[in-house]
């Protein structure tokens, strides 16, 4: 995903991407990763010190445990449903583990 989309593709587009707004939210007081949206640099070196404050919130836990919840809930949704062993073999594809 990264090869096609690009490096932090979200910072240098300004968007307010799902790990961008958990960490915003989970630490309200620091404006800086907001200043480098605001910035939409190419930066890597900028890049790379907002990517340590998503690692300083925690960000990518939360993202992976949510996606682990989201899986298990469509897994869950599949078979009450009465099983599809087809949007199961793709819940397999676009699981994410670590």
């Amino acid at each position: 995903y990264a090869d096609n989309k690009g490096f932090c593709e979200d910072l240098t587009e300004g968007k307010f991407s799902f790990p961008i707004i958990h960490s915003i939210r989970t630490d309200p007081s620091n404006r800086q990763l907001l200043n480098i949206l605001r910035q939409r640099s190419s930066s890597v070196e900028l890049k790379q010190f907002a990517l340590q404050l998503l690692e300083k919130t925690r960000t990518f836990a939360y993202c992976r445990s949510f996606l682990a919840n989201m899986e298990q809930q469509a897994r869950l949704d599949i078979k009450e449903l009465g099983g599809n062993e087809k949007l199961e073999k793709i819940i397999d594809l676009l699981s994410v583990r670590d």
